[in-house]
């Protein structure tokens, strides 16, 4: 879901495509949420759909139930990791998955990829790293 193709839907404008005033620029990849906005059905199956984010080096994607969280190294002895989480049994992400679904995890983590290549994210070294240890 994303916000541009929903206002987009709604103004009954189209997206000019890869340029816009002999400027090249990037295709939504989200889907409008007018048909859910419009529709009566409390829950829409939405588990073949995917979203990824990043802020200041963490990174998280979401896919039906689960979410994977990447953490960056924090001070010693902090270590870089991704944690996975069943949204729909414990949305206080609180009984950390990664072991016990490694399998959901890995594909969870090439979305997240598969998302970094298709959006142009530039990936943020750690933190820490750069901060103490330099580049």
């Amino acid at each position: 879901m994303d916000i541009l193709p929903t206002v987009l839907e709604l103004a009954g404008v189209t997206h000019p495509g890869t340029t816009f005033q002999g400027r090249t620029v990037m295709q939504p990849r989200g889907k409008s949420w007018v048909p859910h906005l419009r529709s009566h059905e409390p829950i829409h199956d939405e588990c073949q759909d995917f979203t990824g984010w990043e802020r200041f080096g963490e990174r998280a994607i979401r896919r039906g139930n689960y979410k994977a969280v990447y953490i960056p190294k924090g001070p010693p002895p902090g270590e870089t990791k991704w944690e996975l989480y069943d949204l729909m049994q414990d949305n206080g992400e609180l009984k950390d998955l990664a072991r016990e679904k490694p399998n959901i995890l890995k594909e969870l983590i090439e979305l997240w990829f598969k998302y970094g290549n298709e959006t142009g994210v530039i990936v943020s070294p750690d933190p820490y790293e750069v901060r103490y240890h330099g580049l």
